[in-house]
């Protein structure tokens, strides 16, 4: 793992930019995952009034397996399931070939040969995260802000499995003699190539109002806020086998098309929302607080589709009681709520 930060400013202009990078091999060939990012942070007075601040981060990341994975995917002939079900006691080839163990149950077994010879997955991802915020303090009403917050997310991934048949010289325990089968992921001895494509976008916007202020013994303090998000998906999907040489493991050099991999689709979802809180206290004793959202969703009529929920709650800081306050210089804070 490596970093590089930087940051510096002044009083009405500060910065944050930072550079990393994380490389790791598996715990077994062939398996490794790399991702490098980049972030960057700005806040800054543009006047007196009004502030701003900026944040802009992206991330690219690839994960490498076996065609065969060393995780889950593919349990039943992973290259730890077969580790576990493989004869200890066999020779690593027989006739050239890397030796199996059948297994009447889960077919051959051969983990070293599904770690270098099943092909290779890989998994890739690209996301790139933004956000901006506006505020602007009311100068002739004390207390009285405006602020408008906006944000962006893009991500898009990638996955492709490379599929290759092999041949393995398979030790039968119950009639004592060798057989050649292909490996028991493609018994028919057919390669494929499998991909898969992922691209999610969302947008935010919450513009807010806030007040806060105290007179004497009075405090108060109170939001409305509107939130509106959307996020768009869509997704695609193919794969072909029959490749007669697998140097070249790609999707235009397949012989047939796989119609089961031949896929999409795309989604929607909005949301919305009100959100209104008010916060009064006395002589920082006796505390109420109001709060109201109002939420609405697309997947209901429009006669059900906006929903409200209120809130109310009480609070008392009995610690800020002078008859408590004199006798217990031990206690600084309690609340009931």
């Amino acid at each position: 793992t490596n970093n590089i930060s930087l940051s510096g400013g002044t009083a009405d202009f500060k910065y944050f930019a930072s550079i990393g990078a994380y490389n790791q091999q598996g715990s077994i060939a062939n398996t490794s995952y790399d991702r490098y990012n980049v972030r960057m942070n700005i806040d800054g007075n543009i006047t007196k009034n009004l502030s701003m601040t900026l944040g802009i981060a992206g991330r690219i990341s690839e994960q490498i397996e076996p065609g065969l994975t060393a995780g889950k995917g593919n349990a039943w002939a992973s290259v730890f399931q077969q580790a576990l079900l493989m004869y200890p006691y066999l020779p690593e080839t027989h006739d050239g070939l890397p030796v199996g163990s059948l297994n009447s149950a889960n077919g051959n077994q051969n983990p070293l040969a599904a770690r270098d010879l099943s092909g290779k997955q890989s998994f890739n991802s690209t996301v790139i995260e933004t956000n901006a915020t506006l505020r602007w303090e009311v100068p002739w009403i004390p207390g009285l802000q405006f602020r408008v917050l906006g944000s962006f997310d893009k991500s898009f991934s990638t996955k492709k499995i490379e599929s290759r048949a092999y041949q393995l010289s398979v030790w039968n325990q119950t009639t004592k003699s060798w057989t050649t089968e292909w490996a028991r992921h493609s018994s028919a001895g057919v390669s494929a190539v499998n991909q898969w494509q992922n691209e999610v976008m969302e947008y935010t916007v919450q513009p807010s109002v806030e007040y806060e202020n105290t007179f004497g013994v009075h405090h108060i303090k109170g939001m409305f806020l509107y939130e509106y998000s959307r996020t768009e998906g869509q997704s695609l999907s193919a794969g072909k086998e029959g490749y007669t040489i697998t140097d070249i493991m790609d999707i235009s050099y397949g012989s047939s098309i796989l119609p089961a991999l031949v896929a999409g689709g795309h989604s929607t979802d909005r949301r919305a929302g009100y959100v209104t809180r008010f916060n009064y206290d006395y002589d920082e004793r006796y505390l109420a607080e109001v709060t109201v959202r109002i939420d609405g969703t697309p997947y209901l009529p429009s006669s059900t589709r906006w929903g409200v929920f209120p809130g109310v709650s009480f609070g008392w800081r009995i610690s800020e009681e002078p008859w408590l306050k004199e006798n217990t210089p031990w206690l600084d804070n309690l609340k009931i709520r």
